[in-house]
């Protein structure tokens, strides 16, 4: 969403967000919306993201379809980072079984994750939780 999660910056994206014909919007945040990370989501929500629904380790449901966000990812640099194995798994025991849509920050290990100078960043313990959701058929 925004740079370094400054206060000009949310508000910005939020008026792009009002701007958007679509009838649903539905964001999270990510390692460079640090000013955020401090918030509880319920004020991230009333205080800068008017215009979208926010998930922070919840679930909604939107137009019929059932949606989990998540802003966190492994130790990588800036905000919401989990700190090992444990976390990560107590993280994403956390999405629920039942699900059409899966919204995370940072991709599961070996999906889309390579960075810098080709190292996968992407998360172990992600790649196990989605692995044992059922895909829609």
């Amino acid at each position: 969403m925004t740079n370094r999660g400054s206060a000009p910056e949310l508000a910005e994206f939020n008026a792009w967000l009002g701007q958007l014909p679509h009838k649903s919007k539905v964001v999270i945040c990510g390692n460079m919306d640090q000013r955020l990370e401090s918030l509880a989501s319920r004020d991230v929500r009333a205080r800068f993201l008017t215009n979208a629904r926010y998930l922070e380790d919840e679930s909604c449901e939107v137009e019929g379809l059932r949606l989990y966000g998540s802003p966190f990812t492994p130790k990588f640099c800036g905000a919401f980072q989990l700190e090992g194995e444990a976390q990560a798994c107590e993280k994403w025991s956390a999405i629920p079984d039942a699900l059409d849509i899966l919204i995370t920050h940072g991709p599961p290990q070996g999906i889309l994750d390579c960075a810098g100078k080709g190292q996968h960043v992407g998360c172990p313990e992600l790649l196990r939780r989605v692995s044992s959701l059922r895909a829609h058929s």
